[in-house]
């Protein structure tokens, strides 16, 4: 079955289970990380904001030269423009960064053998999708 999102006690009780953080990375936390930058905010909007990118979907972008993750998940929660608490499933990002004192693993470009196979899987799927959506267009 598919996420649906929406406010609600309904929504929220049906909202995927929220995954634990990537290995080597613990959740961004402005106590001891300080305020996200504003391009890794923006990054993570954009993600949260499209639709089309599904639950699990990370991108790895660089902060200072510093690996961070931005990981599209399902919240059970949100703020309204007030600031006031709405529950319910919401299509979500948040942003990890690495275990301190640590060396995670950073991604490899596309074109390097030691890829893992779950970023080539990422990759197909989305070129895969994209050919047929261009040639749903093109009917």
């Amino acid at each position: 079955m598919a996420t649906q999102y929406g406010s609600g006690a309904s929504f929220q009780a049906q909202c995927p289970a929220f995954p634990p953080a990537p290995n080597g990375y613990v959740a961004w936390d402005t106590n001891v990380n300080g305020p996200i930058p504003s391009d890794v905010q923006a990054h993570a909007k954009t993600l949260a904001n499209d639709m089309s990118k599904p639950l699990g979907y990370s991108d790895t972008i660089y902060s200072s030269g510093v690996p961070i993750v931005v990981r599209v998940d399902a919240h059970t929660w949100t703020t309204d423009a007030s600031g006031n608490v709405v529950e319910g499933c919401f299509h979500g990002a948040d942003v990890f960064v690495p275990v301190p004192g640590s060396s995670p693993a950073t991604p490899a470009s596309s074109s390097s053998p030691s890829a893992s196979l779950f970023s080539l899987a990422l990759v197909l799927g989305a070129i895969a999708s994209s050919l047929a959506i261009v040639d749903h267009v093109r009917r």
